[in-house]
């Protein structure tokens, strides 16, 4: 795959949205299978909370309803939350959810708890993110949809939270335009690899 010369956010978040836009439904599903199996290695403790995404389906995100049910079965002592995306204030409240959960589907195609019969989750509770992106590059920066919400929310957690990046796509060199309070992964996983940053991520902030 031939990346852009142009390495911006804008740049690349047009690029890899269109280069996932013509997966195949085949390979989208091989590889979001992948990626499951290897998040299977980062499952957090009993008792943690991990905070997951459901993937947005007009926008071809990875899917890992696989993994998910896997763990709702497997390791019911793992809490999971995910989060009901405040448009107006651009803010994410969590909720605790588990496999008996009923999502409903806002207006922008994003598979949501409903926070009247959820409890809500506590950013500060959270142990590990699975974080949605569109690219990301080889310090653990990443290109979300452009609204800030994971760089808001992230910044509410406690500092040691564990952010893991899922990818269809390997990382471009680097992304050139990252703000200061553009907040990097500690690892991402692609169908044939696991990236790590945080000595990465420590050095390009130090």
């Amino acid at each position: 795959m031939i990346t852009p010369t142009i390495h911006t956010k804008i740049a690349l978040r047009k690029f890899f949205l269109n280069q996932r836009k013509n997966l195949s439904q085949a390979t989208a599903t091989e590889w979001s299978a992948q990626i499951c199996d290897q998040l299977l290695d980062y499952i957090p403790a009993s008792g943690q909370t991990l905070h997951i995404f459901l993937p947005i389906a007009h926008l071809n995100e990875v899917n890992i309803w696989p993994f998910l049910k896997y763990l709702w079965a497997q390791h019911p002592a793992v809490k999971t939350c995910a989060s009901v995306a405040d448009f107006d204030n651009t803010t994410m409240p969590s909720y605790y959810v588990q496999a008996s959960t009923d999502w409903q589907t806002n207006r922008w195609g994003i598979p949501e708890p409903n926070p009247f019969t959820h409890q809500l989750c506590p950013a500060e509770r959270i142990s590990m993110v699975l974080v949605p992106l569109v690219a990301f590059d080889k310090r653990g920066h990443r290109v979300g949809y452009g609204k800030g919400f994971y760089d808001r929310f992230l910044a509410t957690c406690q500092p040691n939270v564990v952010k893991i990046g899922l990818s269809f796509f390997d990382p471009v060199e680097i992304i050139t335009d990252v703000q200061p309070n553009d907040i990097g992964l500690d690892y991402c996983i692609c169908p044939n690899k696991t990236w790590s940053f945080k000595q990465e991520i420590n050095k390009s902030l130090g």
